[in-house]
């Protein structure tokens, strides 16, 4: 299974040499360890180490396994892993933390059943204590399903390994969609989905979903995989006035990115961005643009193509306007509406003529 620990036995009887493994970059030489006396995960999905319960944490090396597994994350890799098991008995969501002490540009993936089936994967991330450059891998939020095999495979950049500290915990869900919250509508982008529903500038020909200021959508969106692209949302309202939007957007399953554009002429030729953020899970982003009589475009998508989290991703978002400056829409829009007597009725919102 691990094909060095017959060559480092037998190199052993005769002296006591270490084995050194090519350097990449300008990083550290690191000695290969022989994985049989090393507590940590297994070499492939058959021999995965089981994890029994979350929170979760583990420390160990890479070098010396094999090369099982690799996808396009956005780059391919040929470095040795290892892997780790989770079956979860209920839904929950979790983070995968490899911040916190790993020593080398390091890549993670989750597979779900199967080797095929990709539920998550991240290279690039952040930095570590023992490894200043901004490579080391963390995923936020996976989504998982009661009663299927999570494979949690550790493994690096190129042909890189070294010592990981891996920590994994249960992330607690945000609110469903709200009442008075609708379905954004678009098909499910999993797979080679080719977006001609709401994929605006993105799309051929291109191609808008109608907003109007008051609605609150509960969309989905993600990576598109196995191709290295993202399902991009974009809404279009009309502005009869001047007056300020606010374009809000709350993530669910993954960091995601808000924008706010001018639509210009409206042939994606000379539109302008007004504002942008982003937040990662359960963050509110609350962008806010002073727009003139027009046309404008709220967005919705990921942060990033590279952070494989395939579709669907859950996200809220709900457009609002000061003075109100188009169309506008309301729950219930059946009118009049009565309150019986010693009734109340409450509005949240603006109102202007």
């Amino acid at each position: 299974m691990r094909t060095m620990i017959a060559l480092i036995t037998i190199a052993m009887l005769f002296s006591s040499a270490s084995f050194i493994i090519a350097e990449r970059g300008n990083y550290d030489k690191r000695e290969i360890v022989d994985p049989g006396i090393i507590l940590q995960g297994g070499d492939t999905f058959e021999d995965a180490f089981p994890i029994a319960q979350l929170p979760f944490s583990s420390t160990g090396t890479t070098c010396g396994y094999n090369e099982d597994y690799d996808v396009m994350c956005p780059y391919g890799a040929w470095a040795p892993d290892v892997v780790y098991v989770y079956t979860p008995t209920e839904d929950h969501a979790i983070r995968i933390n490899l911040c916190n002490g790993s020593d080398y540009d390091t890549k993670l993936m989750v597979f779900e059943d199967y080797y095929s089936n990709l539920a998550a994967c991240n290279d690039d991330y952040c930095t570590s204590p023992n490894f200043p450059y901004p490579y080391v891998s963390y995923l936020g939020r996976v989504p998982l399903q009661a009663y299927h095999d999570y494979y949690i495979v550790v493994s690096g950049y190129g042909d890189e390994c070294g010592d990981y500290v891996m920590e994994i915990d249960i992330i607690e869900p945000c609110s469903e969609c709200p009442p008075g919250g609708y379905a954004e509508g678009e098909p499910d982008c999993s797979g080679w989905y080719i977006d001609n529903y709401n994929g605006g500038c993105g799309s051929d020909p291109i191609v808008f979903q109608d907003i109007q200021i008051g609605d609150t959508i509960c969309g989905l969106t993600g990576t598109i995989n196995p191709s290295p692209f993202t399902d991009r949302d974009w809404y279009e309202v009309e502005v009869s006035y001047p007056c300020s939007l606010f374009w809000n957007v709350v993530s669910y399953d993954l960091e995601v990115m808000a924008q706010v554009f001018d639509a210009g002429s409206g042939d994606c030729n000379d539109h302008v961005q007004l504002a942008s953020d982003w937040g990662t899970y359960c963050d509110t982003i609350q962008l806010s643009a002073s727009v003139e009589p027009g046309t404008y475009w709220m967005v919705a998508r990921p942060l990033n193509d590279w952070i494989s989290q395939p579709c669907p991703q859950e996200y809220v978002a709900w457009l609002d306007a000061y003075p109100i400056c188009g169309d506008i829409s309301m729950t219930p829009d059946d009118y009049p509406i009565e309150v019986m007597p010693g009734g109340s009725f409450g509005y949240t919102g603006h109102l202007g003529n």
